[in-house]
């Protein structure tokens, strides 16, 4: 087993453990839950082991004898565990007794919400904080505190290629941590054991899995755009007579949601100002972009050569461009999760007006636009100079994130420029 890695999030986890009676942590497959917690836990039960669910049939009151805090490893296969341990907690709220971790919500579980008992903290995969480990960064926490210098500069190696491979090779840390040239082996797997193998351990049930790929490959295919769900099931049975029903792929988007794959970025509802005609729809991203990548059959050298182009450029621009921007939306759930902050983004019903990520914390706000380029010109700032006008003091920050190797602040109007690798929690 390879080292542990510390992950950004952890601190946030134990304070919570510390701190509340249960926790759930959230997120896909792989990302790393189960060894978080373990690191915190007294006891474990991994319950998708037959002879775990064997004994805990036997003795239910297992978990209450055992020692705190009790991890209860992939808890939805056995979904009443989810109700034992409310009630528990409402009998005997004591801080740091359960952790709860899952890789899925379960079918048609009929569970209590868990609310007032039980808390959620959602893990994602590695953050590009994570992977770099860079020594001097612009954090997200000094941005909202008002404490990033006027003038500074910070300095990367990391290269335009670097940030294409980052896209490659996933932010899972099972994955991540492999020999490079087996990776997109491991990505490839992943997706087929999502669509034949989790699903039918979760009790979910696809008539059609060839269907749910297509249209999981339509999905990558919008990464990053606000796509309507039919348009996306259009592009998924182009040529086919007999498509899916409107319901069916309801049904898929739920499955893919309950499975922690899908990451729909909500539009930006401000607390005040006048923002009356600011779209509300989802922005879609999937859970690392190495999914997306594999499920468009987008290759590294395709990508590093900027020749991925073909159809998936044709409406919404550069796949590139997107698949990087998702690459940082991967790092800024993390990010924004670790300051208790919320994560949206912004654009106007006549799109005259697109701000990629709105990070908000109460009042403040972080506005931050992503550009796949080494350069920023005087155009790359305007929304963020015009966000600046409508809220005024209430942004704290205005950042272009790119693939350059310096970080600092433009003297002109007070942008923070930051290559993707010195942006941090």
């Amino acid at each position: 087993m390879e080292k542990y890695k510390k992950r950004i999030l952890d601190d946030k986890i134990e304070k919570l453990v510390g701190m509340m009676p249960a926790i759930a942590i959230d997120g896909a497959k792989a990302v790393g839950k189960t060894r978080t917690a373990c690191r915190i836990a007294a006891s474990t039960f991994e319950f998708d082991k037959p002879e775990t669910q064997t004994l805990y049939n036997i003795n239910p009151k297992m978990i209450v004898e055992s020692n705190t805090p009790i991890l209860l490893d992939e808890w939805q296969r056995v979904p009443e565990i989810w109700d034992t341990v409310r009630r528990l907690v409402d009998k005997d709220n004591t801080p740091a007794q359960y952790i709860l971790t899952g890789s899925a919500y379960p079918k048609d579980a009929n569970i209590h919400s868990g609310a007032g008992r039980i808390i959620h903290q959602k893990l994602y995969p590695l953050s590009l904080q994570e992977k770099f480990n860079a020594k001097e960064v612009v954090s997200i926490r000094d941005c909202f505190d008002g404490a990033v210098k006027d003038e500074f500069i910070f300095e990367t190696k990391i290269s335009f290629e670097d940030y294409i491979r980052e896209i490659t090779r996933s932010g899972f840390p099972g994955i991540y941590f492999s020999k490079e040239e087996s990776i997109p082996y491991y990505i490839e797997t992943y997706i087929e054991n999502i669509i034949s193998v989790e699903m039918l351990e979760n009790n979910y049930k696809i008539r059609k899995p060839d269907s749910m790929k297509r249209w999981l490959r339509s999905f990558a295919a919008a990464t990053g755009t606000e796509s309507g769900y039919n348009e996306i099931l259009d592009n998924a049975t182009a040529g086919e007579r007999d498509k899916p029903s409107k319901a069916t792929t309801n049904t898929y988007r739920e499955i893919l949601q309950n499975l922690w794959l899908l990451e729909e970025l909500p539009a930006w509802l401000p607390l005040e100002g006048n923002f009356n005609r600011l779209k509300a729809t989802p922005k879609h991203y999937l859970a690392d972009p190495a999914l997306e990548a594999m499920l468009l059959k987008i290759t590294f050298d395709e990508m590093a050569s900027m020749k991925a182009t073909s159809k998936f450029d044709e409406k919404y621009g550069s796949i590139v461009g997107r698949l990087f921007e998702s690459l940082v939306a991967l790092s800024l759930r993390t990010y924004s999760s670790a300051n208790d902050a919320g994560l949206s983004y912004l654009k106007t019903r006549n799109g005259d007006h697109e701000i990629d990520f709105i990070l908000s914390k109460g009042k403040k706000i972080i506005a931050v636009e992503v550009k796949l380029s080494n350069d920023v010109v005087d155009s790359d700032v305007k929304h963020l100079n015009w966000l600046q006008g409508q809220i005024g003091g209430n942004l704290s920050q205005k950042i272009i994130i790119n693939t350059g190797k310096y970080a600092y602040r433009r003297k002109e109007d007070g942008v923070i420029v930051c290559p993707a690798a010195l942006l941090g929690a």
